[in-house]
């Protein structure tokens, strides 16, 4: 697609001068919707990843002898190694490519998630939990990139961005019911 750009020279003529456009891919409606809801779903497991375990602490501890002082660790370690990683394995994804940072952050973080429900001592589960906020280090700044590179600035793109963020509460909120909810029926 072409822009046509007039230019005034010191003569006062005028020239015509023909400058691409960038080109924004197409998608219908319902791909851009399932876009953002699935980059808003990696933000509401993010968030429920955060939230669920603190209120299971007391029965984690109960059921896997870990001493009161050591539970705290099972809450920071997915936010301490996300937070470290965050800006490097977004810019990993700048590199490499925002899809398969994505999709390798998702998966990891999937497994690590698994391997948690596992974890049969105290060292296993921090180490664990370490992990799945690798995996969430990768898949958030990825799913920010995604948004930013599928919408152009406009109100889609306001749209995206608010619906991103908004898994954020979603999913702490979500993530409590949730680590709730298990707690109270494999107790």
């Amino acid at each position: 697609m072409l822009s046509t750009v007039s230019v005034a020279s010191d003569k006062s003529t005028k020239h015509q001068l023909d400058i691409p456009s960038p080109q924004q891919p197409t998608r219908s409606g319902l791909k851009s919707v399932i876009l953002v809801l699935t980059c808003t779903f990696a933000m509401i497991v993010n968030s429920a990843n955060n939230t669920a375990v603190s209120i299971s602490l007391s029965t984690i501890g109960r059921d896997l002898h870990i001493e009161d002082s050591q539970l705290q660790w099972l809450v920071s370690a997915y936010p301490l190694s996300s937070g470290c990683l965050l800006l490097v394995l977004g810019r990993l994804a700048d590199l490499y490519g925002r899809k398969k940072t994505f999709i390798l952050g998702s998966i990891s973080l999937a497994a690590f998630t698994l391997g948690c429900a596992f974890a049969r001592d105290s060292m296993t589960l921090d180490i664990l939990r370490g992990f799945q906020g690798i995996g969430a280090a990768a898949t958030i700044p990825a799913s920010l990139g995604i948004l930013a590179h599928a919408f152009p600035p406009s109100r889609a793109r306001s749209v995206a961005f608010s619906t991103f963020a908004a898994g954020a509460p979603l999913g702490a909120a979500l993530g409590m019911a949730l680590g709730g909810v298990l707690t109270q029926e494999t107790a």
